[in-house]
């Protein structure tokens, strides 16, 4: 059987960052026990790819294990299980214990990982509609449950204490957003400009706490579960007789807020920005027309407090979360193989990276590679055009 271990849950959930190579051991020779050999490097793979990224960079690793158990077995799997419909959004869950969760193997089922601004139209139109599928999930249970308790019913009211932000973020926000302010005033097209270091040190910090507001439930739109984390690593695609499908994984960060924060994050940590000029208008009315068909295909289509003009309201309303929230996560992803390795490789590194500073690494690669200081540019400026004015 083919099997994908996507996270193991019991060892994280006692784990200290100087216990690092142990911690890799006990993984390894746990996912070896359940997997097969000749699927035993895939697997892996992708438990690296958690430990570096999930507990170095996001640093949050006693949360981790309590909100992956509660919130996946409770709202990803046991809630969406019998409202999944026609289309695959995620993967088949195989195996379901507090202390392991296995997947079917995407990758013998032909799927892979795209790579960073690699995509497609079509391949980011295959990850719009699986992210549609997977937060109209969220419509047509609560409309669900409503009938059945005749009484207006939200996931919110059961799960809210596993959908919001842990505050143990608050840290990583912090060192992230003084990185962009650093970066802005070193290498931005506009730091000659008059008064421009004292007004992104005054802006910028504003912006960051309003991204922060954008992720709790709203009173103006429909909310439902969120992912909030689909940068190219969470992405699965599979190309087949000209079409392509695509799944995501990995729902350890989910909120209860609008979608639309999903859509504009997936595009600015995925694109680049002549694509989202080129194609954006096409992508976030395709989303909008998967989700609207989904519900009518429930006989959901008559409900007051969604239709296309709030999606598009609550989509721009989302950009500031989407460029905010890019500016944290693409510096530390779009770093080359080797120098993410070298920075996160010592714990106590990776957790002043993460916790405390990461400012003169992320000026420092810029300096020497250009690919990256011309992808970090360009999405810190968009900030700077849309947001700031001297």
């Amino acid at each position: 059987m083919h099997v994908f271990v996507l996270v193991v849950v019991h060892v994280f959930a006692h784990v200290r960052m100087h216990a690092f190579v142990h911690v890799i051991v006990h993984l390894l020779m746990h996912v070896f026990v359940h997997v097969q050999t000749h699927v035993f490097v895939h697997v892996v793979v992708h438990v690296f790819v958690h430990v570096v990224v999930h507990v170095f960079v996001h640093m949050q690793v006693h949360v981790f294990a309590h909100v992956v158990v509660h919130v996946f077995v409770h709202v990803i799997v046991h809630v969406f299980v019998h409202v999944q419909g026609g289309h695959k959004w995620r993967p088949k869950v195989l195996l379901l214990k507090e202390e392991l969760f296995a997947f079917e193997d995407l990758n013998a089922l032909g799927y892979k990982m795209p790579l960073q601004y690699g995509m497609s139209l079509e391949e980011t139109k295959a990850v719009v509609k699986a992210m549609a599928s997977f937060h109209v999930q969220s419509i047509i249970y609560e409309e669900q449950m409503t009938r059945k308790l005749n009484k207006p019913y939200r996931i919110w009211d059961d799960y809210r204490q596993y959908l919001v932000e842990p505050s143990k973020g608050i840290h990583w926000r912090t060192a992230g957003s003084n990185a962009v302010i650093e970066y802005l005033k070193t290498y931005s097209k506009y730091k000659d400009n008059d008064g421009f270091a004292e007004v992104v040190h005054t802006v910028l910090p504003e912006l960051y706490e309003r991204s922060v507001e954008i992720m709790n439930p709203s009173t103006k739109y429909r909310n439902t579960v969120t992912h909030r984390d689909l940068w190219h690593n969470n992405i699965f695609l599979k190309h087949d007789s000209g079409r392509v499908h695509a799944v995501i994984i990995d729902f350890q960060t989910v909120l209860y807020c609008p979608p639309m924060i999903d859509l504009s994050s997936f595009m600015y940590f995925n694109t680049r920005r002549e694509f989202r000029e080129r194609h954006l208008t096409v992508i976030v009315d395709y989303y909008i027309d998967i989700f609207l068909r989904q519900l009518k295909n429930h006989n959901l289509d008559n409900i007051v407090d969604i239709d296309r003009k709030l999606f598009l309201e609550s989509y721009e309303e989302s950009l500031i979360f989407g460029l905010t929230q890019a500016s944290l996560i693409v510096p530390l992803v779009a770093m080359d193989e080797v120098t993410k390795t070298k920075l996160f490789l010592d714990p106590a590194n990776a957790r002043r990276i993460s916790e405390v500073s990461r400012s003169n690494e992320i000026i420092q690669i810029a300096e020497e590679d250009a690919r990256y200081r011309e992808c970090l540019t360009e999405l810190f400026d968009e900030i700077i055009e849309r947001y700031v004015k001297f």
